[in-house]
């Protein structure tokens, strides 16, 4: 559908590279994207001309490569992204009034939206006073609450409604959705119940007692509770030098990303040294930012584990029983006299 368009959309593709072309290797790598998509496409191949515009718009996205997505996805059954695409399509043509070639994108992407709405089916899912933890699936895809009671787009035939979440029962069901027909769905929604437990009394305050008995006295219990120990900490100090060797890293990455526009003005390189110096200084600013970001990441949650840890793991109590018996003193009768002494456990 809407074959017209290719040789204008492929046009308007090459404008658009060409006018917004940098020295940035993204932006190289995005050329070669579109470039190999247009040859995937003029082959039939609309999965691999899909996949490569997709990672295309990843890097950059323009209203023309919006309407090739939009295309893509109609050619590979996808009409709810394809849908999107188009919509999108038509939005951006419309408000950018300096954009080339305006009314001529802006009309085949409208006729796409008129072409693909009849045939996509649009549900709404209706949710009164959600819970807190609730999460409300259509068709293996999470829905925003702010789409509760909206309709939405979904793909006509059998859509899979599921219900879950923290603290929700969770529950499934089908609902048949027409093409153009508009279909309501009131998903059951039921808390779990919460059953009283009563609490164990901690370790530090259970007692141990023991019968008294005329010849002995109460046992003495000595409890000791220790902790994790300084793993934890360790752990915590660890993420911490982490994440401030991704600021610093981060912090040299906008050294870099600086002198590479210094060296070559909106892109725009006067000469061979300054592209060079460009190039390398886009060298260093990738690999800075990236490893800043890595190591910052992987940083918080070290540190993170290590607070969760001492907070989590479980206290080792040891405790030992040994008799108190008083002190006593005695006096025995001897040979010499009397004797006298202590006995008992101090």
């Amino acid at each position: 559908m809407f074959s017209k368009s290719v040789p204008f959309l492929c046009a308007a593709l090459a404008f658009g590279a060409t006018a917004a072309a940098q020295s940035g290797p993204a932006e190289v790598a995005r050329r070669e994207l579109l470039r190999d998509a247009d040859v995937a496409r003029t082959a039939g191949d609309h999965a691999r001309a899909l996949d490569l515009a997709t990672r295309a718009g990843q890097i950059r996205m323009t209203t023309s490569l919006r309407l090739l997505l939009a295309q893509e996805h109609e050619a590979t059954g996808h009409l709810v992204d394809a849908l999107d695409h188009a919509s999108g399509c038509a939005r951006e043509a419309e408000a950018d009034a300096t954009m080339r070639n305006r009314q001529q994108v802006q009309g085949i992407c409208q006729a796409l939206v008129a072409s693909i709405t009849p045939r996509v089916g649009n549900l709404v899912v209706q949710v009164s006073s959600p819970p807190p933890g609730l999460v409300v699936r259509v068709a293996g895809h999470e829905v925003n609450p702010a789409l509760y009671g909206v309709a939405f787009p979904v793909m006509p035939g059998s859509v899979a409604v599921e219900v879950g979440g923290e603290g929700v029962v969770a529950s499934r069901e089908e609902v048949q959705v027409r093409a153009g027909a508009r279909v309501e769905v009131s998903p059951r929604v039921q808390a779990v119940e919460q059953t009283p437990t009563q609490a164990e009394p901690s370790a530090t305050t259970r007692a141990v007692s023991t019968p008294p008995s005329a010849a002995s006295t109460p046992p003495v219990i000595v409890v000791r509770e220790s902790g994790p120990g300084p793993a934890p900490w360790i752990l915590v100090g660890l993420g911490a030098a982490a994440v401030i060797t991704g600021g610093v890293l981060f912090g040299l990455s906008e050294s870099a990303q600086s002198e590479r526009d210094s060296a070559c003005p909106n892109g725009q390189c006067q000469n061979e040294t300054a592209r060079v110096t460009a190039a390398n200084a886009q060298d260093r600013y990738v690999w800075q930012h990236d490893a800043g970001l890595t190591t910052l990441i992987a940083g918080a949650g070290v540190a993170v584990g290590g607070v969760l840890w001492y907070l989590l793991a479980p206290s080792r109590v040891q405790s030992s029983v040994r008799s108190a018996r008083r002190l006593q003193f005695g006096m025995q009768p001897s040979v010499n006299g009397f004797s006298f002494g202590l006995r008992g456990d101090l």
